[in-house]
């Protein structure tokens, strides 16, 4: 019994020397408490959810048909273009955009307005100078979404025409049908005079009813245009001239057939009555038809299963936890043992009846009171000053915290161990800490990281609580079990490591 009390004394001076060795220091306590909550409140106060407008400039000839659509396009009210003007000196466009006055510089072909028209592609070549790979990604991700929706106005526009200009195709297809009754009439009254007459009237009216729905044709060709094979315009094309030519066909065998096959050419009436009536479904849908669903039939609307939308304070609010947790505990660890070594404190811990897992157990429970304190206090101000949700436990919160506060508190054990001066051991949690940040999944998920690179972020604290803090504070989810497990897993082992370490010192001394 004595033995143990004198066991459990012996472990608990250290944290009352620890703590009298940081309140000897106000100004730490200060940039200790307050320092982790203002780095998170000014992030989430000056961190902005959008990129700034893409200064742009566009470089297009004089005389090009499309500089008013142009203008017009880029204009509008897209908040995330920003219109510079007009130009036609490309090398003066680019060196604006060289010397930082531009995000982009957009080159318009010479040819633009006249390759469409003969139904080639035009290319827009979209200059822009950032290095950034998120920039350049959000850069080409915008370009591609403007030009798109270009595209799709350029279709509407033409849908529209279309549209206007159908009451042509409606006029010509009235009198089609019209010139089918009386050549019904005339075939059933053996007028062979007015026959051949009603007949060439059908073919004329039917000839300009195929000019008149081009506009339907071109339509088609557009909205019925699939990915497999880029053939499927072509067919509904080639379907619509197929049905004109077949009337002229059957107008063609009304005049030429023998007068005595009346049935032949009565059916070739028929057939012609049919296809004007499908082409006057055609152009009853097409006039009836916005011609926003026209051009762009699908659209999409994302909905998430998440229990809440947070914003980017609140996402990164677990991560800077766990980060300043994890660097804390590291260094405070890191440089514990090596400034005993230092002040020659280790020397009297070799003659003194101290025992190696007595100084370690009496330093854990040292900076981890530090630590649980410091990240209380930090939590509760995340929680209900800057509002960041708590949808879970905050028993199965405490649990991370302690699993991470463990295992960090052993990495920076081993590396004071390690260290041979206060210096190196500094280095040494600064080189942790670039790690964290790179690859504990902080900034960017893990799963941009190759397997091979992977294994670095396995081996860090602040892996695991990130994820799980995210999980439990953003979600609602308890704490997941393996993730727990292996957070505490490291710890243990490191902590082995650690007091065999510091035996084996403590032996050589």
């Amino acid at each position: 019994m004595a033995s143990l009390r004198q066991f459990l004394v012996r472990v608990f001076a250290f944290p009352a020397k620890e703590f009298f060795e940081i309140l000897r220091q106000p100004r730490l306590v200060l940039l200790l408490i307050v320092g982790p909550f203002a780095i998170l409140g000014l992030f989430g106060f000056g961190f902005q959810n959008e990129y700034p407008p893409l200064r742009a400039l566009f470089v297009v000839p004089e005389d090009s048909a499309l500089r008013d659509e142009i203008i017009r396009y880029a204009t509008g009210p897209d908040p995330r273009l920003h219109f510079v003007g007009l130009t036609e000196n490309e090398f003066i466009a680019r060196r604006h955009l060289r010397a930082g006055r531009l995000d982009l510089v957009v080159v318009t072909p010479e040819s633009a307005y006249e390759d469409m028209q003969e139904g080639e592609q035009v290319v827009f070549t979209i200059y822009h100078n950032a290095i950034d790979p998120a920039e350049t990604n959000y850069i080409e991700a915008f370009s591609q979404l403007y030009v798109d929706e270009i595209n799709r106005d350029i279709l509407r526009e033409m849908t529209r025409q279309g549209q206007e200009r159908s009451a042509e195709a409606q006029a010509e297809l009235l009198a089609a049908r019209r010139e089918t009754q009386a050549l019904r009439a005339a075939l059933q009254a053996d007028d062979e005079e007015a026959v051949q007459e009603h007949s060439e009237q059908l073919d004329e009216h039917v000839g300009a009813l195929g000019l008149a729905m081009s506009a339907i044709a071109s339509w088609l060709g557009n909205v019925e245009d699939t990915p497999n094979d880029g053939k499927g315009g072509e067919r509904s094309v080639a379907e619509m001239e197929e049905q004109f030519a077949g009337i002229r066909r059957n107008t063609e065998e009304i005049r030429t057939a023998d007068t005595d096959d009346q049935e032949r050419r009565l059916d070739a009436l028929s057939d012609t009555e049919s296809r004007l009536a499908e082409l006057e479904s055609l152009l009853r849908d097409f006039r009836r038809v916005d011609p926003h669903v026209l051009v762009s039939p699908i659209r999409s609307e994302t909905q998430t299963i998440a229990p809440i939308i947070v914003d980017f304070t609140a996402f990164y609010a677990p991560g800077v936890i766990a980060l300043l947790l994890q660097h804390l505990c590291v260094t405070l660890a890191a440089l514990s043992i090596v400034n005993e070594k230092e002040l020659g404190s280790v020397e009297l811990f070799r003659v003194s009846p101290l025992t190696a897992i007595e100084i370690l157990l009496g330093k854990y429970l040292s900076y981890g009171l530090i630590g649980g304190l410091l990240v209380a206090l930090l939590g509760a101000m995340v929680v209900y000053l800057l509002g960041v949700p708590m949808l879970g436990s905050w028993t199965h919160y405490i649990i991370v915290l302690f699993g991470l506060i463990f295992t960090s508190l052993s990495f920076g054990f081993l590396i004071s161990l390690a260290s041979e001066s206060v210096s190196q051991a500094v280095q040494y949690a600064m080189i942790m800490l670039l790690l964290t940040v790179f690859f504990s999944g902080f900034f960017q998920s893990l799963d941009w990281l190759r397997p091979q690179v992977r294994v670095i972020s396995l081996a860090l604290p602040a892996t695991y609580g990130i994820r799980l803090l995210q999980d439990i504070m953003l979600r609602g989810q308890a704490a997941h079990t393996q993730m727990t497990g292996i957070l505490f897993g490291i710890g243990g082992v490191l902590f082995i490591g650690s007091w065999l370490w510091l035996r084996h010192a403590l032996g050589q001394q």
